[in-house]
């Protein structure tokens, strides 16, 4: 006599569609259950960073985004609770407590996705655009529909809620309706959501082939008409929960349990891929914060010049913080980065300015002042170059030392101090930097 032992305390997907307690073999059995676990811990990570990416980005408040938060959020528990579930098996009270916060978490998920179609309804179908907000019916329907119906369960369950062989609701007295009821009732209402929203689509496609597409042949405005309803089918499905369609045969056959745990264990892999990565407001905001840090990194790096080698040819205008007007005694020229219209000081000060910059001038060129000999009379002055150096005008013009480079086009024209005579005059000028 040999006896065989085989623990069927196990976990999957399809368990929760199976509402005529199917029996499957402990291969079949544990098949399904490895392809809950991979399909689970991949759905339960991509939508812990989606619900990270709508919750640290600085995405636009909607009623839609609100929405999919707390559709993700409920995913996320009922992943959460399906892959602890089978730890309870032993425990009557343990699993009966798992069995019904798994009720309430996938309950809560199809409430809110009856609020996506009715949302999505609202705007595409009847296409009302108004600001008003419905989020505290949205609320009542996302989660007081979902306790609602858990209590009602149950308190006609007569201490049979869960299951023997798992923590789920029992079969035998009819418990498993009260989840699969208002699910088949859910997806019947996104079915026709999903059908009128395929159609505009495809309406709005064939205005658009016309007037933008007149020589385009019939075989490929047919093909855009399909790609628009093929992309707005596979945009809509997860977050319509029509994937769980073929849950409804997974009774019948082991194959179609397969294919409905495969598809509805991946439905947070597939959210994240189409609400995550390729959304189009999460893609946005992620480049307008690149563009803030590029333009952050851009301001440090000009706040790090050193302030004693910027120049400006408009202090009060320049794009470039940190650049001011400097003027300096070079050579006994007096050098200035401002406009002539600037030299609007005073009269004395101008006087004096002037007058020192003829003494300097007088004394490296030997130039008596007005009131000495003529006998010592040195050359004229007009003879004389007086340009500034090469050397001390790239030192001016050119730019910044370490850090960034700033290249300022500048022209420059020296303005004389002194007349084509030979006698000093006191009309003051300066080093023209534009």
């Amino acid at each position: 006599m040999v006896t065989s032992c085989f623990c069927n305390h196990t976990t999957n997907f399809a368990v929760l569609m199976n509402y005529m307690g199917s029996k499957w073999s402990p291969e079949e059995q544990s098949v399904l259950t490895k392809l809950t676990f991979i399909g689970s811990g991949a759905s339960l990570c991509a939508l812990v960073v989606t619900l990270m990416l709508f919750t640290v980005l600085d995405i636009p408040k909607s009623d839609r985004m609100s929405i999919h938060k707390n559709l993700f959020a409920a995913l996320t528990a009922a992943q959460i609770v399906l892959l602890c579930s089978g730890a309870a098996v032993g425990n009557k009270v343990a699993c009966t407590l798992v069995a019904a916060l798994l009720h309430l978490f996938f309950m809560a998920a199809f409430s809110w996705m009856l609020v996506e179609g009715l949302l999505l309804w609202s705007k595409v179908v009847t296409v009302n655009l108004s600001e008003e907000r419905h989020m505290k019916y949205y609320y009542l329907i996302g989660w007081g529909l979902p306790i609602l119906i858990v209590t009602i369960t149950l308190a006609s369950a007569s201490g049979k809620y869960s299951a023997d062989g798992h923590c789920w609701l029992s079969v035998h007295n009819g418990v498993i309706w009260g989840f699969v009821g208002p699910v088949i009732f859910i997806m019947m209402v996104n079915i026709m959501v999903l059908t009128r929203v395929v159609i505009i689509t495809i309406s709005m496609a064939k205005r658009r082939s016309i007037m933008l597409a007149v020589n385009s042949s019939p075989m490929e405005q047919a093909y855009e008409h399909i790609r628009s309803a093929v992309k707005a089918v596979l945009v809509l499905l997860p977050i319509l929960g029509l994937t769980w369609l073929c849950g409804v045969l997974v009774p019948f056959s082991i194959v179609i349990a397969y294919i409905f745990i495969l598809l509805n264990s991946l439905q947070g892999l597939f959210i994240f891929l189409i609400y995550g990565v390729y959304n189009t407001e999460v893609r946005s905001t992620i480049n307008r914060i690149k563009e803030r840090r590029r333009a952050l990194n851009f301001s440090n790096c000009a706040s790090s010049r050193p302030s004693s080698s910027m120049t400006s040819s408009r202090p009060a205008s320049s794009p470039v913080p940190g650049l001011q007007s400097h003027s300096q005694e070079e050579g006994g020229y007096r050098t200035s980065t401002s406009h002539l219209s600037s030299f609007s000081a005073p009269l004395d000060k101008a006087t004096v300015l002037c007058e020192s910059s003829t003494q300097a001038v007088q004394r490296q060129l030997s130039i008596p002042s007005a009131s000495g000999s003529q006998e010592d009379e040195g050359p004229s002055p007009a003879t004389l170059d007086l340009a500034p150096k090469e050397s001390t005008l790239s030192k001016t013009v050119d730019g910044t030392q370490g850090g960034c480079n700033l290249h300022v086009p500048m022209e420059v024209e020296f303005i004389s101090c002194f007349p084509l005579s030979s006698k000093p005059s006191n009309a003051c000028g300066g080093l023209y930097l534009d």
